[in-house]
């Protein structure tokens, strides 16, 4: 039986080819056993298993001795934390005009004080909460009506 040379080789190689060529088979018997024996199937996915465990061991070796975009992607491969942690923060570091209600009032035409509360919440700037109308923030696409946390800019 060729099995154990093949899934020795695989094991060790993670090539199909090569391991069937190790055990002394063509690589469409290979397949064909693959698609017909339940028993060789889960055979070959846990000596897939194995090697790929040697190659991340080798990758993660490199990554920490030589090669920084290798360790990003094992980060990025292994952990959804840095999967997506390409984001895009806008900073200001100019100043910020805080106009008074009045004063919006006068630009925007508006007379009474539920007109300017209207405007405001219309706008998306504010919104109502517990009864008190507070500005929203977004934060990574989050909306918020917290500041951010000290020392966030």
């Amino acid at each position: 039986m060729w099995w154990p040379a093949f899934f020795t080789a695989l094991r060790n190689s993670g090539n199909i080819r090569a391991s069937a060529l190790a055990a002394g088979v063509e690589r469409k018997t290979v397949y064909k056993a693959r698609e017909h024996s339940p028993k060789f199937r889960a055979l070959f996915d846990e000596a897939m298993e194995d090697a790929l465990d040697i190659l991340e061991a080798a990758a993660r070796s490199r990554a920490l001795s030589i090669s920084d975009t290798l360790l990003i992607f094992l980060l990025k491969a292994h952990s959804e934390k840095y999967r997506f942690a390409e984001t895009l923060r806008a900073v200001h570091s100019g100043s910020i005009e805080l106009r008074p209600v009045e004063t919006v009032a006068l630009q925007n035409n508006v007379d009474t004080v539920a007109e300017v509360v209207n405007a405001l919440l219309e706008s998306g700037a504010y919104r109502l909460q517990d009864g008190k109308l507070v500005p929203v923030l977004v934060v990574d696409g989050t909306v918020s009506t917290t500041a951010l946390p000290d020392g966030e800019p």
